[in-house]
């Protein structure tokens, strides 16, 4: 990319700075940066969800049970506080995603009044195909980063001071992406 090229990030920061000259929006930049890829990264997800029958929040919530391992199960209380939604938000995903055959419901073997979600074979079929698509648009987008072996580990340190600076702001209990798996207590 050529520098004098404006990308749509850019737009955002430049923004920022001719409204408000007085302040350092270096720091600031990097979030709305931040941001906006992850606003085009979750309209490529969108996307991705509508191609296989899904909408977006029940992919998310797939991907959270297929990265836990066999047997890919998850409490609905570690839902609702990964997905950061209502417990009537968690049924009723979980209810949409039961009748389409790509969760169940199981008896939680801790505790007989609870249940667990489950992902089915056909769920795995599923989030396996968008994980495939997702990854693969990835290594096409982010080759020339990938392929400059300095630039990547630049990159991916930067992300990951990041990502502490933020992980610091708040409780392990408070972080949506740390979660206690049911079977690793």
């Amino acid at each position: 990319m050529s520098p004098d090229t404006e990308i749509s990030t850019d737009l955002l920061v430049n923004q920022w700075k001719r409204e408000r000259p007085d302040l350092d929006m270096r720091a600031f930049g990097l979030t709305l940066r931040i941001t906006g890829l992850a606003m085009l990264i979750g309209q490529f997800g969108e996307k991705v969800a509508k191609r296989l029958g899904l909408r977006y929040s029940e992919m998310l919530l797939l991907h959270a049970l297929r990265r836990e391992g066999e047997p890919y199960v998850l409490r609905p209380t570690d839902i609702l506080k990964l997905l950061k939604v209502t417990s009537g938000t968690v049924t009723y995903r979980v209810d949409r995603l039961e009748k389409m055959g790509v969760v169940r419901r199981i008896p939680d073997p801790e505790d007989r009044r609870s249940m667990m979600v489950q992902l089915t074979a056909l769920g795995m079929q599923r989030i396996d195909e968008a994980v495939d698509i997702t990854v693969g648009q990835a290594a096409v987008d982010l080759k020339e980063l990938v392929d400059d072996e300095a630039a990547f580990a630049a990159t991916t340190e930067a992300l990951r001071l990041i990502n502490a600076a933020y992980d610091r702001t708040m409780t392990a209990a408070e972080n949506p992406l740390l979660h206690q798996n049911p079977k690793r207590k």
